[in-house]
């Protein structure tokens, strides 16, 4: 009887050591790792320097979100924030999220900062004509589509008889002399810039950048040149002009277009700048 009972310790004692011997390996069981991921948006592409943008973000799978580059600090893992454009150029915003048990996530969005030309840095104002009149001997200008202080700078620019024969230089038909010379045509009631289009070859506005396709040179025999292409001239399209919405006798429109530079074409590409109009 003696030796069953300390065969019964020795089991019991066993059993309690191994954890019951049974069930397997005892390792614990690792949940699978999951991903997250992040969206981040900004409510502009381009903005003054100084000027504030609204970021906006979300995740999925987050519990702990952070911005690095031209913003910093903890995050919500979705929400929206004023931030500041702080220099001209790149301004990067980067938004980095992680959790337990899962892969970290991040995203990133780049607003271009520009300098906002103020009245102290302009030159005198100017507007560029066609120096053939055509079929009207107010000449054309480079306008902008739509109507003096109401213009559309998003659909950029045509042809319009010039609005100086009223006595003054139109808003929407004003450009900066001094940046002509610095291969910038500048239009500085909108503050924007003259833009080539090389998809559909015409010309656009957006804000002053410096780009390459924003540069034109305004030659000596007339021609305003693309700066990237020398060969392509700022060119008013040949077709018969087209009534506009005033004027007395009435304004006409044409379009404007991006050309190959050529003799033959030489009264629609031959252009000069005015501070007043004059008959």
């Amino acid at each position: 009887m003696k030796e069953n009972y300390w065969y019964l310790i020795i089991l019991l004692t066993t059993l309690v050591a191994c954890g019951g011997c049974g069930g397997g390996s005892g390792d614990s069981v690792t949940e699978p790792v999951t991903s997250i991921t992040v969206s981040l948006s900004a409510s502009n592409n381009e903005a003054e320097v100084g000027s504030l943008i609204t970021l906006t973000w979300s995740s999925t799978n987050a519990q702990t979100c952070s911005a690095t580059g031209d913003w910093s600090g903890s995050k919500a893992v979705s929400g929206n924030e004023e931030v500041n454009i702080n220099k001209e150029g790149s301004n990067t915003f980067t938004l980095n999220c992680s959790a337990s048990n899962a892969t970290s996530g991040s995203a990133s969005v780049q607003v271009t900062g520009v300098i906002s030309r103020k009245e102290g840095t302009r030159g005198s104002i100017v507007e560029i004509y066609l120096l053939d009149p055509l079929e009207d001997s107010r000449n054309f200008c480079i306008d902008i589509v739509g109507s003096k202080a109401n213009a559309d700078t998003q659909s950029g620019l045509q042809a319009h008889t010039c609005y100086s024969y009223q006595g003054e230089i139109s808003v929407d038909q004003g450009f900066d002399k001094q940046r002509i010379s610095e291969q910038e045509f500048f239009m500085p009631s909108f503050e924007v810039c003259m833009t080539f289009n090389s998809t559909d070859n015409d010309l656009a506005l957006s804000v002053c950048n410096g780009s390459e396709i924003q540069k034109f040179t305004f030659l000596t025999n007339g021609n305003i040149v693309v700066n990237s292409d020398p060969n392509l001239c700022v060119t008013v399209d040949q077709n018969d002009a087209r009534e506009g919405g005033g004027g007395n006798p009435i304004h006409l429109i044409r379009d404007l277009q991006i050309e190959e530079c050529q003799e033959s074409l030489s009264i629609y590409q031959s252009w000069g700048t005015r501070l007043q109009f004059s008959m």
